[in-house]
C-alpha cells in the first residue's frame, strides 16, 4: 500500500479528503473533508439523513466511496475491506450493541482477539495457550477499566443498555487501537451511566487514543469533545468549537431554529 501523506499534516491521524458517495443518484456524501490527531475527540453532528453514517461506513471500509482517499497514519486505505482496516488500528462501535448474548463478558472480549488459526496443529505452532493467558489478562484489564469486572462471568445478557455501550468499547480496546468511531454511544443510556460512558472516553483520549463520535445528546458530550463537524446533506458546512453551535447555517438545519 502507498505511504502518502499531504503537505503540513504530518501530525494528523487520520485524514478524509473530499470523499463523495452517490445512491442511485442521491449524493449522501459530497466532497467531505475532516480530519483528528492523537489523543483528540472529535464529534460529527447533523440532522437524520446528513451522510453522518455514511461517513462512518465509508472510512470503516463498509461503504466503497466514489472519490476522494481516507488516509490513516500515513498511509491511503481508501478502498480496503473492513477486515484490514481494523488490523491498521481503527475500530467501531455501533448504535445498536452487537455482542454474542449467550457468552460471558470475558468471552466477548476474548474472541475480539485474532486467533493464531482454526487447525490445532496451527495453534501449537504460536504458542497459542501462552497467547491466550496473555489475551485473558489484558481482557480482565479492560474489564476493570471500564468498571465491569465484578460481571466477568456473567452473560452479556444482563447487561444493561449503558454497560453494553461499555463492553463495545471494551471489545474494540482488546486490538492495538488508535483510533475508535461510534456511533451514537449514549444513546438511550440513563444519565449517570452516561457520564460513566464519557468519563472512560476521556480516559482514552488522555491515554493518546482519538474518537471519532456521532452524538445527538450534545448536553451531555459537548464537554468532553475538542472539535466538531456539522454536515448537512452530505457536505461539512461548519467545523471548531461550541461555537458552530450559534452558526446561521446549523441553527438552521440542525437545530430547527
Amino acid at each position: 500500500m502507498k505511504q502518502t501523506r499531504s503537505s503540513g499534516n504530518e501530525d494528523l491521524l487520520l485524514t478524509v479528503e473530499g470523499i463523495s458517495k452517490h445512491f442511485e443518484g442521491v449524493k449522501a456524501l459530497d466532497g467531505v473533508n475532516i480530519s483528528l490527531r492523537e489523543g483528540e475527540i472529535v464529534l460529527i453532528i447533523g440532522p437524520n439523513g446528513s451522510g453522518k453514517s455514511t461517513l462512518i461506513e465509508t472510512i470503516t471500509g463498509f461503504c466503497r466511496e466514489d472519490s476522494g482517499r481516507v488516509i490513516f497514519r500515513g498511509e491511503d486505505i481508501t478502498g480496503l475491506p473492513p477486515h484490514l482496516i481494523y488490523e491498521r488500528g481503527i475500530a467501531r462501535t455501533f448504535q445498536i450493541p452487537r455482542p454474542l448474548k449467550r457468552l460471558t463478558l470475558l468471552e466477548n472480549l476474548m474472541i475480539a482477539e485474532k486467533s493464531p488459526g482454526d487447525g490445532i496443529w496451527g495453534s501449537f505452532r504460536r504458542n497459542w495457550f501462552v497467547k491466550e493467558e496473555e489475551v485473558t489478562a489484558r481482557a480482565f484489564e479492560i474489564l476493570d477499566f471500564l468498571g465491569l469486572e465484578n460481571l466477568w462471568d456473567h452473560p452479556v445478557s444482563d447487561l444493561s443498555g449503558g454497560q453494553l455501550k461499555l463492553l463495545e468499547i471494551g471489545r474494540a480496546l482488546m486490538r492495538d487501537t488508535k483510533l475508535i468511531i461510534m456511533d451514537e454511544p449514549i444513546a438511550g443510556v440513563a444519565p449517570q451511566l452516561a457520564e460513566k460512558v464519557l468519563e472512560r472516553l476521556e480516559k482514552l483520549k488522555n491515554l493518546g487514543i482519538a474518537l471519532l463520535l456521532i452524538e445527538h445528546r450534545l448536553d451531555l458530550v459537548l464537554p468532553f469533545v475538542d472539535n466538531i463537524y456539522v454536515i448537512a446533506d452530505g457536505k461539512v458546512i461548519a467545523s471548531g468549537r461550541e461555537e458552530v453551535l450559534k452558526h446561521p447555517d446549523v441553527i438552521e438545519v440542525y437545530l430547527g431554529a
